[in-house]
């Protein structure tokens, strides 16, 4: 089954090189191509992505700011940036906000690489979430077993009070009546 792609991409050209090196590299994507916020929110309200690509600059739009849209989502899909105009510190400051990596368009021949990286990257964040999740609710049913074990305790202790209670009240009305 082919990847769900979303690129982000001025240049119809340049999206369609970017889908045809990604065939060459072994990796069959059924893209679509968006060039605003707009589009882009539009695109990830309509389905899931198993990858989003985003040029880094575009009229009146940057990868910057479309990382920012898809990292709000839950469960966000990898993001690759590639771009020829993206200086290295720009490029470094994306990955470490989290982007999954960099290319450079006119050198794309760890594409595929790149992509089964992020794809796995993904994955791993996926399952770490999962666990987490799982962690929590686990945590959850051993605070609330520990609170009815308190309330069994503290009930079977009153119970046991009164009984000794009542067997003192016995005795005593007992050695009352004997008197």
């Amino acid at each position: 089954m082919p990847l769900q792609l979303l690129v982000i991409e001025d240049s119809p050209l340049d999206y369609e090189m970017l889908v045809a090196r990604m065939a060459l590299h072994g990796v069959q994507a059924a893209g679509t191509r968006v060039e605003t916020a707009a589009e882009l929110h539009a695109a990830l309200d309509s389905q899931p992505w198993d990858l989003v690509i985003s040029d880094h600059h575009l009229p009146g739009f940057s990868s910057s700011e479309a990382f920012d849209i898809v990292n709000a989502r839950p469960g966000r899909p990898p993001f690759i940036i590639v771009s020829g105009v993206m200086g290295e510190e720009a490029a470094v400051e994306a990955m470490r906000r989290g982007v999954d990596d960099y290319l450079i368009k006119g050198r794309l021949a760890r594409l595929g690489m790149a992509v089964r990286n992020a794809l796995e990257a993904s994955r791993v964040r996926r399952e770490k979430a999962a666990a987490e999740e799982r962690l929590r609710e686990s945590q959850q049913q051993l605070a609330n077993l520990s609170t009815r074990l308190q309330t069994a305790i503290d009930e079977e202790r009153v119970a046991i009070a009164r009984e000794i209670h009542d067997d003192r009240s016995e005795e005593h009305t007992s050695e009352l009546q004997s008197h």
